[in-house]
């Protein structure tokens, strides 16, 4: 897998309709355990490095790509106070034919409006990459 540097990448569900980030690309399961916030809830790393984004989140901000899996794009962030954050963004269109999980995407393939993201609920707080 590639390291990003928390500019935004697709996440694409598993069969059962969850999605699984690796934060920055580069966790693994000495940070499990690692609490990350998403939309005002705290979920925690797994033992193998990924954070489990629920079906609900995938459901409500993802699109369906041609297997018939939602997708959506998500970044990462990091600041001291607050530990380790991602923001989950709509994409405006299903993403290309073989699309995998932290493939990079852009931010002009994102639907615009604030009801099309869910970041953490102090946001303001956080830095997020382009």
């Amino acid at each position: 897998m590639k390291k990003f540097n928390g500019s935004p990448v697709y996440v694409v569900a598993d069969s059962v309709g969850r999605g699984h980030l690796k934060m920055f690309g580069s966790f693994g399961s000495k940070q499990r355990g690692t609490e990350v916030m998403l939309g005002g809830r705290s979920y925690k790393v797994t033992s193998d490095g990924r954070v489990s984004i629920p079906k609900s989140v995938m459901q409500s901000h993802g699109i369906t790509n041609d297997n018939g899996r939602k997708v959506i794009t998500a970044r990462c962030s990091y600041n001291v106070r607050d530990g380790f954050g991602v923001q989950v963004l709509s994409p405006k269109q299903a993403p290309p034919v073989g699309t995998k999980t932290h493939n990079l995407a852009k931010l002009k393939h994102v639907k615009k409006g604030v009801e099309n993201v869910l970041a953490p609920s102090d946001t303001g707080d956080w830095v997020f990459s382009e």
